[in-house]
């Protein structure tokens, strides 16, 4: 597959999102389940496509681990409020330490 977007720009635009997304549950009560859900729709695409174009990024952001699960993402829709704005604090750290292992230049670059 051909794509139109370089792989660390499409993975910080998802990362992006997916903050947008928890940051917006997190003010709104009411939108927990939609925005955790979309949040966790971008997911399999991001896994995708790091795993496929850069193995060496993907296995250095495996410390996301959970944040990878499709499951957990079904789980933070439903949580009870508190431990959903824990759980969102969480991801966001996690999502920043991302950001800057995407943001390091490999060796090949």
């Amino acid at each position: 597959m051909e794509y139109r977007t370089g792989l660390i720009e499409f993975a910080l635009d998802q990362l992006d999102f997916i903050e947008s997304k928890l940051n917006e549950a997190c003010t709104d009560p009411a939108s927990q389940k939609a925005a955790a859900t979309e949040a966790g729709g971008a997911i399999p695409q991001l896994k995708e496509r790091l795993r496929a174009e850069d193995p060496t990024k993907y296995a250095q952001c495996a410390f996301l681990g959970d944040v990878f699960d499709n499951d957990r993402w079904s789980n933070l829709a439903t949580m009870e409020r508190e431990q959903f704005l824990a759980e969102a604090a969480s991801t966001n750290r996690a999502i920043a330490a991302a950001r800057t292992v995407l943001a390091e230049p490999t060796s090949a670059e």
